[in-house]
């Protein structure tokens, strides 16, 4: 049975593509592979050939890059 999580359960199922993240973060997506060769990169996971992040790993990958 299907339940109606509502718009938060929503964002957190979402999946961002990597030229998503690069508008998102204003950085070429070249950069991002970079960062994700080096481990610098949230969660991710490989749908056939496509890079997939979920919304609520990408959101706490930036929250731990901020600065005091």
């Amino acid at each position: 049975m299907a339940t109606d999580r509502g718009r938060a359960g929503a964002a957190q199922d979402e999946w961002m593509t990597i030229d998503e993240i690069s508008v998102e973060l204003k950085i070429p997506p070249a950069t991002l592979y970079v960062w994700k060769g080096k481990g610098d990169f949230p969660r991710w996971m490989r749908v056939g050939k496509h890079i997939r992040v979920r919304r609520i790993d990408f959101d706490e990958w930036v929250e731990a890059k901020l600065v005091d």
